[in-house]
């Protein structure tokens, strides 16, 4: 009981302090979440500290998936990296990740995989035209230097553990949004994981399989090749749902998780 009235006695006190300074009180509104855990049955408190059984089930039927469609292309390394990055990005399903959250680390990610392709649509570009390229010594066929470039990128574990890391973001960061943001907010969790939808399945089902074939590939051929420009288009999808994705994201920095602007948003709005 007298932790109960210590617990009572901090919401009161904190939520004159945030009314006198005009901010919304949401340490009040943390330690009544704390208060209202505690008094709960023990098994109801286990429930909240799990994930949703969707989000676990996503989780896992993405290691499964990658596991079963890349099995014939991996080697032991891979497989730990594989495991491993889905391990890291375990967190991003825990109770505790909000939706907020989410969209301010989709700030960055967005940022490195426009770094990462942007790179890429160098070598595109030289595939698709065809122009030879010299070293002020010699000449080497633009195929052949795309390859050499490909194929080193494609076999480097740090690459891929940073590419998977990128799509499992992408991927479970929206699920936890959409299924945990409020319904003000819930249509421009839908517009994110429809852009993330388009642009990442269109990169996974244009853009890896011929990264496969140059992984498997022991020596240069030409026909690797051919008809690149799918992989530019699919490159080029995947920029336009970055850039759609942009005004929604940076909204949703902006919002607490109930989908109320943020009080320093409206300072910086008025200012």
């Amino acid at each position: 009981s007298s932790l109960r009235c210590s617990a009572e006695a901090a919401v009161r006190s904190i939520g004159l302090i945030g009314q006198r300074g005009g901010i919304q009180p949401r340490m009040a509104a943390d330690v009544a979440r704390l208060e209202s855990i505690r008094n709960t049955h023990p098994s109801t408190n286990l429930r909240q500290r799990m994930p949703e059984q969707y989000l676990v089930l996503a989780w896992a039927g993405s290691l499964f998936g990658f596991l079963c469609w890349l099995h014939k292309t991996m080697d032991m390394i891979d497989l730990v990296v594989m495991t491993g990055m889905h391990l890291v990005c375990l967190p991003i399903i825990s109770p505790w990740t909000t939706p907020r959250l989410m969209a301010c680390i989709g700030g960055p990610v967005c940022g490195l995989i426009a770094g990462m392709q942007l790179i890429d649509l160098c070598f595109d570009f030289c595939i698709l035209n065809g122009r030879p390229i010299s070293d002020g010594v010699d000449i080497f066929p633009a195929r052949k230097v795309a390859f050499l470039y490909y194929h080193t990128v494609i076999t480097a574990s740090h690459v891929n553990a940073v590419l998977l890391g990128i799509i499992l973001t992408a991927f479970l960061g929206s699920l936890v949004g959409l299924g945990r943001s409020s319904p003000a907010v819930r249509r421009q969790w839908l517009g994110l994981g429809a852009a993330m939808f388009v642009g990442t399945g269109g990169y996974l089902t244009c853009v890896v399989p011929r990264y496969l074939s140059i992984r498997m590939a022991t020596t240069f051929e030409p026909s690797l090749f051919d008809g690149w420009g799918i992989v530019l288009a699919a490159r080029l999808v995947l920029y336009a749902s970055l850039i759609l994705s942009m005004p929604s994201l940076f909204s949703l920095q902006g919002m607490r998780d109930d989908g109320a602007l943020d009080v320093r948003s409206r300072r910086i709005k008025d200012a």
